[in-house]
């Protein structure tokens, strides 16, 4: 279906792709002996660089059968997973990167060194956009890097480099699928042709590849195919569960706001939902009452229910048998399905010495579904005592529970009988509200709208990006070079969601007849034409950059102990960033299924200027082979937040050829993006106490009274109990009067490559990365203790100016809402240390091996929501309050370890993934005993995953390629409901799909 979807608008794009590209700007800058590394601009004439970089090269993608970036770069351990094909709640069809856990919005993408188009208004590139086939390797590096590359580089960058000198035609096809059920296939083919022209001065590519991933249900595994809780203390096994929105529907009957007037039992009128009650309010799915304990297994005494004669649980009253309660795990995925082509076209001609052109073109279009299970509604309804629809025996119990007073059940006030459903009623206890002549009572109504003219909720994301891009560069002299280029990307999404539900026409249709929804799959054509609704959500972003640099030495400009001149860049930036963010009219506060979309629209430009420089102190003298400073700043104008300055400064010391020490600051910064700044505002409801009156702490802060009164409290209301809900109205959104978040990035380290030891490179760096002044949403409560408790006057006049209270109650609340944006209030910290090592030595005859290592050991991993709540350091831990910013575990220890061997034409790899153990956060309790919950799930052990993948060269133009991933086929954790993910486990960080097997092909001509 995704395939024809696709093919008509594929071929229309590639032609205007082929015409509107043309090639990506190379890795090597300037001449043969000069290369520009991510990281920095100054040209080098070797692989060293100021910054940590992780580097993965094609072979590794290869032999890792790497289709999508994601799969790759969640192996690293400088990174923490983020959306990945696992991601289906949450998760909205993009793949994304978060170094350090960091965020997304705090990584920045690269293409060869210039950013690549976001696929929102947030700002987070979407990596399917990425052609995975043109790969030549891929640098991360982590800490902040924004005097080089500008805003969002705060965590570090991620730099795609593409392959820019190909010649040839290379056709590469694989297959994947997984053994543990000969399931979740994913195929994959590219083709790539290049070659140059012009006698070698001109060079030319284009890549097309498709992918076709199928899905994979979380129903098609035993581990996540039921929806499971966790016990807690003393529990021995995870108890099957699910929603209480059952699929025969879970109804409790409001018989107190039905007997308001009638004089019924006072205690009612307090609870309507009163087990005690003689005819109680709960009935099951068939209708049938729950009697307070009067049988074995699940039932309801006392306000609580017990399994088995266990102790009761004390929270709450809605409770319903399990047996009526909703298995929502099946039919959501555990592997999304995706289809996508891409196309990438590029070249380069050499007009003279002193003159390239280049240009490239990138598009991509994917479409990836997303499905959660079918919609759950609770809510009041209306129920006619004649409905047909209306079981005999159900209609019984409604009337019982409505019949507490009447002295004379069987006639009104008038004398008249009143009898339906062969019970006794009294006019004042069951009577006509909505005027149709028959009686009616309301009822609460929890149901899941499973049934087969309605279906699940499905999301599917249709995204189309391209970006092209043009530019010159050359020799200015033999020791400066320029470089300009002009890009434009853009990507646009559609994002449909089927499955939701008009609660109003809902109503409406249970109180005519139309909708029968007592039992299970009884909704009829005409009832699902009258509630269903399809909302559309699309999503458009443009990005414009011009970027203009000058690159060399100043030649005779040197320090007297260094044998080189001073090496400088500097240039000039300007981009403009456009994004509108439209949800339909359908996806309102009527309708349930999908969360409710609100409209983002907003644009912002920066003009920047930029310099960088590296100066050789010393050179070639005994215990010093060179001592150099480098330096780097940056100055942004942004039209949103104005100036804003970025710096770093550092030093590299070899005291001998083979060892490298190196140590760098940064101050980096991110600028709002347009989600941030101009997200729609809309009404909520949280619960919050105002500090001003009694029940909310009034006399806590000092000067509180005066506070107060000056932001439109009356004098006689302050301190009283005036404000008489717990839940206050204001309006949430954007904030355009955010400022940047500064980031301040210390790493110190070393590169050593002994001389002793051929081949050999090791790296150990520490990194220590801490986020100023974040951006994040404000809960109403923290915004009232900063304005009347702290006495902070700049979020009074923010948030409480004139007209947020009533000037007769001093109340907040409609029509006085006040609008609370996002603050520069939140920080983060993290620190650690990195390890990379790579070894290539002979084997005697037998080949060449070949071994690449990273790892990271975690020191700290913290964050604080504002600056008055405590610091959360989640290294070692997960769920809870952990899961807030990561959403993943945060081991201690990570890495990724591969070695090749090559001997002649076969080559046989093997990788190991280790991933450390975590422990449950220590703010998850069980309410019962206020203690950790844990016995079942408190602790995920170290996890090891080896994979092994055998390469043969058939001959030269022909290779072929086999391998097994999770050779052991080890099963995720079990999880159960101590974490907010999906499928009882976390299936971005860990293994889900269990053994999986692929084969591979590349021919060239």
């Amino acid at each position: 279906m995704l395939r024809k979807r696709l093919a008509g608008r594929f071929l229309r794009t590639t032609m205007l792709s082929g015409v509107a590209a043309a090639a990506a700007m190379p890795a090597v800058a300037q001449d043969g002996d000069t290369i520009i590394v991510t990281g920095s601009r100054i040209a080098r004439e070797d692989l060293a660089a100021p910054s940590p970089i992780a580097r993965v090269d094609a072979e590794q993608l290869t032999l890792t059968n790497t289709i999508n970036s994601e799969q790759f770069l969640n192996t690293l351990p400088q990174v923490v997973p983020a959306f990945d094909s696992t991601s289906n709640n949450p998760g909205n069809g993009t793949a994304t990167v978060s170094l350090r856990g960091l965020g997304t919005n705090r990584t920045l993408v690269l293409v060869d060194g210039s950013r690549y188009v976001a696929s929102g208004p947030g700002g987070v590139v979407d990596l399917n956009a990425i052609p995975t086939a043109l790969v030549q390797q891929v640098d991360v590096v982590t800490g902040g890097s924004s005097a080089v590359y500008g805003s969002d580089a705060i965590a570090g960058v991620v730099n795609f480099i593409l392959k820019d000198d190909f010649e040839g035609v290379q056709l590469d096809v694989s297959n994947e699928m997984s053994a543990a059920g000969w399931d979740a296939n994913i195929f994959n083919a590219a083709l790539t042709m290049g070659g140059n022209f012009a006698d070698g001065r001109g060079n030319a590519i284009v890549s097309l590849s498709y992918t076709n991933r199928e899905a994979l249900f979380q129903g098609d595994r035993d581990f996540s195919s039921d929806s499971l809780f966790d016990p807690g203390p003393g529990g021995t096994e995870f108890l099957t569960g699910g929603s209480g929105n059952a699929l025969g529907g879970q109804f409790i009957s409001n018989a107190n706001t039905n007997n308001e007037t009638t004089g019924a039992d006072p205690d009612d009128d307090m609870e309507p939902f009163d087990l005690d009650d003689e005819a109680p309010g709960f009935l099951n799915a068939m209708g049938d009452p729950f009697f307070p304990c009067t049988s074995a297994g699940a039932q309801v005494c006392s306000n609580s229910v017990t399994f088995g004669g266990a102790t009761p649980n004390p929270n709450g009253r809605r409770y319903i048998n399990p047996g009526d309660q909703y298995n929502y795990a099946p039919v959501n995925y555990l592997q999304l399905p995706q289809e996508r082509y891409s196309i990438y076209a590029g070249g380069s001609f050499e007009v003279n010495d002193s003159i390239e052109v280049y240009a490239r073109g990138i598009f991509a279009q994917s479409v990836v579904d997303s499905q959660l299970a079918a919609t759950p509604v609770g809510g009041n309804f209306t129920v006619n005592l004649d409905d047909p629809n209306l079981p005999s025996d159900f209609r019984d119990a409604l009337v019982a529970t409505y019949d507490y007073v009447d002295p004379d059940p069987c006639t009104d006030g008038n004398g008249n009988p009143t009898v339906a459903g062969g019970v006794c009623l009294d006019a004042s206890d069951v009577q006509d509200r909505d005027g149709n002549g028959s009686d009616d009572v309301s009822l609460f109504a929890a149901r899941r709208y499973n049934d087969s003219v309605l279906g699940p909720r499905n999301s599917l994301r249709d995204t189309s990006s391209f970006q092209i891009m043009t530019g010159v560069r050359g020799d200015l002299s033999p020791n400066w070079s320029y470089d300009a280029f002009l890009q434009f990307g853009r990507s646009s999404a559609t994002q449909t969601q089927t499955g939701n539900i008009s609660f109003s026409n809902l109503v409406a249709g249970v109180a005519n007849g139309t909708c029968n929804i007592f039992g299970v799959d009884t909704l009829n054509d005409a009832c699902a034409t009258l509630i269903n609704r399809t909302g559309i959500i699309t999503s458009t972003v443009e990005q414009t950059q011009f970027v203009g640099t000058v690159n060399g030495t100043l030649e005779g400009f040197k320090a007297p102990w260094a044998d080189d001149s001073v090496a400088l860049a500097v240039g000039v930036e300007y981009r403009e960033e456009f994004a509108d963010f439209k949800p339909d009219s359908v996806l309102g506060p009527d309708v349930r299924g999908f969360n409710a979309s609100l409209p983002v629209s907003g644009r912002y430009d920066v003009y920047e200027l930029f310099m960088e420089t590296r100066i050789p102190i010393v050179q070639g003298v005994p215990g010093i082979e060179e001592l150099a400073l480098n330096g780097a700043y940056r100055y942004s104008d942004y039209s949103t937040v104005g100036g804003v300055h970025t710096f770093a400064a550092g030093a590299e010391w070899s005291p001998v050829e083979e060892l490298r020490i190196r140590g760098q600051f940064q101050r980096a910064a991110r600028a709002p993006n347009i989600s941030e700044l101009f997200g729609a505002f809309t009404n909520g409801f949280p619960g919050a106490q105002d500090p001003c009156s009694a029940a909310g702490g009034f006399g806590s802060g000092e000067g509180q009274a005066a506070i107060c009164q000056a932001y439109g409290v009356p004098a006689g209301a302050v301190g009283t109990n005036f404000q008489l809900s717990g839940q206050i109205e204001a309006l949430f959104g954007g904030n355009p009067n955010l400022f940047e978040e500064t980031a301040d990035t210390i790493t110190i380290g070393g590169v050593w490559q002994p001389a002793s030891i051929d081949g050999l490179v090791l790296q150990v760096d520490y990194y220590n990365v801490e986020v100023e002044d974040a951006i994040t949403g404000v809960p109403l409560q923290l915004v009232l203790d900063r304005c009347y408790v702290a006495g902070d006057t700049s979020t009074c006049d923010t948030f409480f100016g004139p007209g947020t209270r009533s000037p007769v109650s001093g109340r907040i609340g409609a029509p006085f809402l006040p609008s609370i944006g996002g603050l520069n209030i939140a920080g983060f910290k993290a620190s650690g240390i990195d390890f990379q090592a790579n070894y290539s030595f002979d084997l005697s005859d037998i080949g060449t091996v070949s071994m690449v290592y990273y790892g990271n050991y975690t020191l700290e991993s913290s964050f604080q929501i504002d600056p008055s709540a405590p610091v959360i350091d989640c290294v070692g831990y997960y769920a809870g309050n952990c899961g807030i910013v990561a959403n993943e575990p945060t081991p201690t220890y990570k890495h990724t370890m591969q070695t090749s061997l090559v001997s002649g034409p076969l080559t046989t790899s093997v990788r190991w993934r280790l991933i450390g153990g975590t422990e449950i956060d220590p703010s998850v309790f069980d309410p019962a005993t206020q203690t950790t919950i844990g016995d079942l799930s408190d602790d995920i052990g170290m996890f090891n995953y080896i994979d092994v993948t055998l390469q043969y060269a058939v001959n030269e133009n022909v290779d072929l390629t086999v391998g097994v991933q999770n050779i052991t086929g080890k099963d995720a954790p079990l999880l159960g409901s101590t974490v907010n993910e999906q499928a009882n486990t976390f299936p971005a960080t860990y293994e889900t799909l269990g053994r999986q097997l692929f084969v591979g092909a590349s021919v060239r001509f």
